[in-house]
């Protein structure tokens, strides 16, 4: 009864996702912080505007890590640069997420 009572006082917590939206985006572990499924210079313009901050900085924005380590720095830059002007595949499995 005790566990019941625990779960249901909780229960927002199990629906809500513990990762922010945009990481369900099939592209965006490949660069594509807006998630048009091309990696461009709007994702690279973005990318540049919070480049160095940190979770939970105002700045920072989860749609530009990339690797989401909560640390927008110069890995998330290599992954950026390696699929800049294409069509990156829709999944994420490259990264293990």
């Amino acid at each position: 009864m005790f566990d019941f009572a625990a779960m249901a006082e909780n229960w927002v917590e199990f629906i809500t996702p513990p990762y922010p939206m945009c990481w369900a985006c099939p592209t965006q572990c490949y660069g594509d912080a807006n998630c048009d499924g091309y990696v461009d210079n709007n994702d690279l313009d973005r990318f540049y505007f919070v480049f160095n901050s940190n979770y939970p900085d105002q700045l920072y924005d989860p749609c530009v890590d990339f690797n989401r380590d909560g640390v927008i720095n110069t890995t998330d830059l290599s992954i950026i640069k390696a699929y800049l002007y294409t069509h990156p595949p829709a999944n994420c499995v490259h990264s293990g997420f």
